[in-house]
């Protein structure tokens, strides 16, 4: 009963431990400087570094953030008012910026099968010819005499 008790007590400890780390208070106040400037001073500050797409956050917009022990998300919530479309998840000490709705899986992009025969001059088939789609990466090479080429399409 009484080591129970200790474990009781130990995971007890733990889950406070842990939940302090996750709701971690900072004292935070810049005022007028870009949200570029703001992101760095957080980092001094907290140690929180902000990872994202440059197309996706306006870095030269001037923000005031200010909070005396307040949470975080509260501080970056300042940081990124005024930026439509922008949502953001914290991955230990990254805050990951991302816009709402994108995502680069393939999962969400559209797919078409293409298909044909790449011949030469005399109708014959060219084996291992670069197809690729016009104004993209896309592509492939063919390998038998039917061509079959998988493309993505946004």
């Amino acid at each position: 009963m009484r080591n129970f008790s200790k474990a009781i007590l130990v995971a007890s400890a733990a889950l406070c431990l842990n939940l302090s780390a996750f709701s971690q208070n900072v004292s935070f106040s810049v005022q007028n400087v870009t949200v570029k400037e703001a992101m760095e001073q957080l980092k001094k500050t907290s140690g929180y570094s902000f990872v994202f797409s440059s197309s996706d956050v306006d870095t030269s917009k001037k923000v005031s953030v200010s909070g005396q022990n307040s949470s975080i998300q509260d501080i970056i919530q300042q940081i990124l008012q005024g930026q439509n479309g922008l949502d953001y998840e914290i991955q230990g000490k990254k805050i990951i910026v991302k816009k709402i709705g994108t995502s680069n899986s393939l999962k969400n992009q559209k797919r078409i099968l293409a298909s044909g025969k790449v011949l030469d001059v005399n109708g014959e088939p060219i084996i291992g010819a670069t197809v690729l789609e016009k104004g993209t990466s896309n592509g492939t090479i063919t390998a038998e005499f039917n061509l079959q080429m998988q493309q993505n399409s946004d």
